[in-house]
């Protein structure tokens, strides 16, 4: 008897692969379909978020008692972006919390996102299927993602400031 033709039962293949064996459901997580469906006027879901994203770079955060961002971690986001040719023009930040039930896979789109910077925010958090560690550069789904500690906890530590600014060179060519 060959390998290659050994027959399992259905229930013999459940046992063997009790999770999955092949998955069926979306990778991005569940998303809420009455929010990815046009509105009744017929246009987009209009997010809040700060910038008006024209180098799709797409800036996620996360704060419960804030709209976007608190203004000394803005400062020191905006000196970011300046080291990094950018501007409040070139990226859109969006506090994960004003997203809520949406799946990375509808903010990708919705954004047109090439480029992921996740203060805060593990990539699982974000709804990504893969998981990777902080400051690694990170190629997936025709975007480049980049993971690290909250702005909050970079801006007073150098080693932080030094290996966040170490991807940004990488990311944006500088």
């Amino acid at each position: 008897m060959s390998l290659n033709t050994v027959r399992l039962a259905p229930t013999q293949l459940t046992e063997l692969y009790g999770k999955h064996l092949v998955e069926t459901t979306n990778p991005f997580g569940p998303a809420n379909p009455s929010l990815e469906e046009p509105t009744a006027a017929g246009g987009k879901i209009d997010l809040p978020c700060l910038g008006n994203n024209k180098k799709n770079v797409l800036v996620v955060v996360h704060y419960q008692q804030v709209v976007h961002l608190p203004d000394n971690e803005l400062a020191f986001l905006l000196n970011l972006l300046s080291a990094c040719n950018l501007g409040m023009e070139d990226v859109a930040v969006l506090n994960i919390q004003n997203a809520a039930g949406l799946s990375a896979s509808f903010l990708l789109d919705h954004f047109n996102t090439k480029t992921v910077l996740l203060f805060g925010i593990t990539p699982a958090e974000f709804g990504l299927p893969v998981s990777f560690p902080e400051f690694q550069v990170q190629q997936f789904n025709k975007a480049v993602f980049l993971y690290s500690p909250a702005l909050a906890v970079i801006e007073p530590d150098k080693l932080l400031k030094s290996k966040l600014w170490v991807c940004l060179r990488r990311i944006f060519g500088l």
